[in-house]
């Protein structure tokens, strides 16, 4: 428990702060509380999460997409693990949504993009049923289909993206300090606004600008 929430701590830290050497340590710190997790263990979802969370920084940072597979299938088993209709599963699902969103703008892989947009659908809809606040999972969906939409041009996508990224916008606060989150909505918003020569999606062959990354479910 100490290991996973020291992890857990170190995640935090990191992304108030940054600095290699920082996540170097919170991965290994995260790789170790796993090992010493029993694979029945109550908690063992949560470190599966922190862990792919971490490999999802660093691959923000250096785009290898080893990290990125290794993140899918660890938020896949965690997604297997945390309880159907709950929060935490919506959570869940959209961390892994959002990973295959992820990998799709680096390989444009369409099944990635399609399990990404059915993910992050079933993620918004648990967080209503459940009356959490759902901006997090608005603002993903929104990008997943404007995303598509990029891909396949079908408008219907444009105007559930443009519709479900202004809502996270309007969510968003919009003073000084507000986090890079959300700026990046409404930067996503305005290129789809601007029409279809912003929105067509090619595959990507570097890591993601900064303040793209998300803050993700543990």
């Amino acid at each position: 428990m100490y290991l996973s929430n020291l992890a857990s701590a170190l995640l935090s830290t990191y992304r108030h702060s940054g600095g290699a050497a920082l996540l170097r340590r919170a991965l290994d710190v995260a790789r170790r509380a796993l090992d010493l997790t029993g694979a029945t263990a109550p908690d063992r979802g949560r470190q599966l999460s922190t862990l792919a969370q971490l490999l999802m920084e660093r691959y923000d940072l250096a785009g290898d997409l080893d990290d990125v597979n290794d993140a899918i299938a660890l938020f896949g088993q965690a997604v297997e693990l945390s309880s159907p209709r709950t929060t935490r599963h919506a959570g869940m699902c959209s961390n892994l949504g959002e990973a295959l969103l992820a990998r799709f703008e680096s390989t444009g892989d369409p099944t990635d993009l399609e399990r990404s947009v059915h993910l992050l659908e079933r993620a918004l809809n648990l967080a209503r049923q459940n009356s959490a606040d759902p901006t997090r999972f608005v603002a993903s969906l929104g990008g997943a289909l404007g995303a598509r939409y990029g891909r396949r041009g079908d408008r219907q996508d444009l105007n559930r993206a443009i519709e479900l990224l202004t809502l996270a916008v309007a969510a968003s606060p919009d003073h000084g300090s507000a986090p890079p989150t959300a700026a990046t909505r409404r930067h996503s918003l305005g290129l789809l606004l601007e029409g279809p020569s912003h929105s067509r999606a090619t595959p990507r062959t570097s890591k993601r600008p900064s303040g793209c990354s998300v803050k993700r479910s543990s």
